[in-house]
C-alpha cells in the first residue's frame, strides 16, 4: 500500500472515530488487494475501488449477518476512495482452539453454521456454474499439484483427474443452487465472546 493510500486511511479512520493520530497496525490480510489494520478498537480497510468490489462486500456482509451469522459490522465505508472501519472481532482463530479435546467440540460448531450459510440469498452472487468450477479445479491443480506439490502427471494421472474433474463438476451442477463460501476453514474462522457474556461464538 502506498504511503498516500495509507494517510488517506488515517485521514478516514479520524473522521470516522474522533481519534487524532490512530497507530494503525498491520495484520495479514485474505487473498486479496485489500489490506487490513488493527487501530484503536477497530479494524481499518484499505480496499482500493480500482480493484475491489466493495459494494459487494458489504452487500454479503450484509446477507450473512441477516442469516444469523456473526460478521464484523461495518461501521462506516468510503466507496469512492476505498475505505472501510470494521468491527474488530479479536484475534483467536478457529485453528487455535480447535485442537486436543477441544476439536470435536469445535467442529461440531463449525458445521452448525453451514445449514445458515446455505439460506444466505444467492441471488446477486455469481452463479457456481460448470465454467466457475472448472476454474476452481484449475486453481486446485495450477497451485497445489504443479506449485506447492511439483508432481509431474503422466498421461495415465492426467486422465485419471480429468474423470475426477468431471465427477466433480457433476456432483455441483446436478445439486440445488444456493449461496457458497469458498473459504470456510479453520483460519477464516473466528472465535470471539459475545457482549456481556462468557459464551464463545463463531464469526466469519
Amino acid at each position: 500500500m502506498t504511503d498516500l493510500r495509507k494517510q488517506g486511511l488515517i485521514s478516514f479512520v479520524e473522521k470516522v472515530t474522533g481519534i487524532k493520530e490512530p497507530e494503525l497496525i498491520s495484520l495479514n490480510g485474505d487473498a486479496s488487494f485489500r489490506r487490513y489494520f488493527r487501530c484503536e478498537g477497530y479494524i481499518a480497510v484499505d480496499s482500493d475501488p480500482k480493484t475491489q468490489k466493495n459494494h459487494e462486500f458489504y452487500s454479503i456482509d450484509k446477507a450473512l449477518s441477516e442469516s444469523g451469522i456473526k460478521v464484523p459490522e461495518i461501521i462506516s465505508i468510503d466507496y469512492d476512495r476505498g475505505y472501510m472501519l470494521l468491527e474488530d472481532l479479536g484475534q483467536v482463530l478457529f485453528s487455535e482452539v480447535a485442537v486436543g479435546d477441544q476439536q470435536r467440540h469445535w467442529y461440531e460448531k463449525a458445521i452448525e453454521l453451514l445449514p445458515k450459510l446455505v439460506r444466505v440469498p444467492a441471488s446477486g452472487l455469481p452463479l457456481y456454474d460448470e465454467n466457475f468450477v472448472n476454474t476452481e479445479l484449475g486453481i486446485f491443480k495450477e497451485w497445489m499439484l504443479d506449485k506447492h506439490l511439483k508432481l509431474s502427471l503422466s498421461d495415465e494421472d492426467k486422465t485419471m483427474l480429468s474423470e475426477a474433474f468431471s465427477f466433480i463438476k457433476r456432483g455441483f451442477t446436478e445439486q440445488e443452487c444456493v449461496a457458497v463460501h469458498r473459504d470456510f476453514h479453520s483460519r477464516n474462522i473466528m472465535i470471539c465472546e459475545k457482549p456481556s457474556s462468557d459464551v464463545r461464538e463463531l464469526a466469519l
